[in-house]
């Protein structure tokens, strides 16, 4: 049986209003990130870019997690996600740098 408008929308104001009482964390895609969708990144990437911002610092869009641990995650081989993250680097989507603790990812403004 189909369900009604309601509640569906009610299902949706509960399951968000849930997610702040137990600080569920998020990452948000704001609209702008569309013009990616139009061809300019690989699904793969855009996989890829969302895991990313799911692990990642709220607040200074530093992810923690080496390559090997999200490859690995996404059953991607090393070299895959290498690719994959010079596509998301090309696209000023990611940044990784090298500090005196190991190379660091860094999510960038879109």
């Amino acid at each position: 049986m189909p369900k009604d408008e309601e509640l569906l929308k009610s299902e949706y104001e509960k399951w968000r209003a849930n997610a702040r009482v137990t600080k569920e964390g998020f990452f948000p895609v704001f609209k702008n990130f569309r013009s990616y969708l139009k061809g300019s990144l690989s699904s793969e990437a855009i996989r890829v870019f969302l895991y990313l911002g799911l692990v990642s610092n709220n607040k200074s869009g530093e992810v923690f997690y080496p390559l090997s641990s999200i490859a690995s995650y996404l059953d991607k081989t090393d070299e895959d996600l290498k690719d994959i993250m010079d596509e998301l680097k090309a696209a000023n989507l990611v940044e990784r740098i090298k500090t005196e603790e190991g190379t660091k990812t860094f999510l960038l403004p879109y």
